[in-house]
């Protein structure tokens, strides 16, 4: 039987198929992170306006704290396991709060 995972890339002989797969995945990892990157800079945007309502607030720490999730979930996905939660908060700034919500310290 064939693998279809990122082990089999490492033969040198890749199928159309593999080829495929190997792309989406990379391609779903990048929308999985643009899409953190963008909830925090809404989040960082909106905290620093006097004028942000507290439901907006807990609206959007929700949904930075979903994509940080998600991305960490995609890496997962993509064979991305070792030290995960750790690249993920060293390569993105991710706000206190939202960790403290996911129950995370930077420690």
């Amino acid at each position: 039987m064939q693998k279809f995972g990122l082990d089999s890339l490492q033969t040198g002989k890749h199928s159309a198929l593999e080829r495929e797969i190997a792309k989406e995945k990379a391609t779903a990892l990048g929308i999985a992170g643009e899409k953190l990157r963008n909830s925090i800079e809404i989040y960082r945007k909106a905290i620093s306006e006097a004028a942000a309502r507290p439901e907006d607030r807990a609206r959007l720490l929700a949904s930075v704290s979903a994509n940080v999730s998600a991305l960490i979930i995609q890496r997962e996905l993509v064979g991305l396991i070792h030290e995960n939660l750790q690249w993920v908060i060293q390569n993105y700034e991710i706000p206190d709060e939202v960790l403290a919500k996911l129950g995370i310290s930077r420690e």
